[in-house]
């Protein structure tokens, strides 16, 4: 799964869609754009997931991920080696003062037939990546699609302040 990369003949980044916000925030509604997670962005984002995340999700939160340094740390690993075959996207808006802020992120990697899933130290990182695991093996995806990868996800988040503005749906239609 990690060691795919993104074709450099592929733009990047690009910037995939606009949309406006629901709510209304200083007398109008927010702008917002998806784009590639681009270089300037990643830590920010690998920090949300571990920080934040793992603590919203349900299957992490459960599988007390955030008391479990191993798991914790292997985490960080996966969604850093993730991030860098420049798949993922992130929405991005700026406040009144033109300053650009990150909303949210789908951390995305693409998932390849012959792949072998790598083995992370902690308990709580098996758990969940073993029952993410079952799960993809539920139905052949590769035969479904009649392909050998196929785009899967490894979180997606919003933070707090942005949500209810649709940016999930923004980032899942885009991706």
């Amino acid at each position: 799964m990690v060691g795919w990369k993104r074709p450099k003949s592929v733009d990047f980044p690009s910037v995939w869609s606009t949309f406006e916000g629901k709510k209304n925030v200083g007398g109008g509604k927010r702008k917002y754009w998806i784009q590639d997670l681009s270089e300037e962005y990643k830590d920010e984002v690998v920090e949300h997931m571990i920080n934040n995340f793992i603590n919203d999700e349900p299957l992490t939160r459960c599988s007390k991920i955030a008391q479990d340094p191993e798991s914790f740390e292997g985490f960080r690993s996966l969604w850093k080696d993730v991030v860098d075959q420049n798949m993922s996207l992130i929405c991005l808006t700026k406040d009144e003062d033109g300053v650009t802020h990150l909303a949210g992120c789908n951390v995305l990697t693409v998932a390849q037939k012959d792949d072998h899933d790598q083995v992370y130290q902690g308990r709580g990182i098996q758990i969940v990546l073993g029952i993410l695991s079952d799960v993809s093996h539920l139905k052949d995806v590769f035969s479904e699609i009649n392909s050998d990868t196929y785009l899967s996800a490894l979180g997606l988040y919003v933070l707090p302040e942005y949500r209810g503005e649709g940016v999930a749906v923004e980032l899942l239609n885009a991706r």
